[in-house]
């Protein structure tokens, strides 16, 4: 059986388009757990524009913000920052996670 090259060019080209399209399907979750130098622990919950952090005793659910470098998310007294697998934590202006790491399932 010979294909005719020419007639399945424009259904080729059709499936490369909607495989390089930026626009998601669905929203992107991605749930990670972090281990602080100072012994500290938390998971963040990354969704579209916001992330949901448990800490011990406490969920903050956190909009992204604006930042120059990595990612920010604040709340009125939580604020995250992110960058790679690195992440640290304030709490009412005070560092309450440094050297957070992201560990991986």
């Amino acid at each position: 059986m010979s294909v005719n090259v020419r007639s399945v060019l424009p259904a080729m080209a059709a499936l490369l388009v909607v495989g390089c399209s930026t626009t998601p399907l669905s929203p992107t979750t991605e749930r990670l757990s972090y281990e602080c130098v100072d012994g500290g622990r938390f998971t963040a919950t990354f969704e579209a524009q916001q992330a949901t952090v448990e800490l011990p005793g406490r969920t903050e659910r956190l909009d992204r913000v604006a930042s120059n470098v990595g990612a920010r998310y604040a709340s009125k007294t939580v604020e995250m920052r992110a960058r790679d697998d690195e992440a640290t934590i304030q709490i009412d202006g005070q560092f309450t996670h440094r050297g957070c790491l992201a560990t991986r399932p």
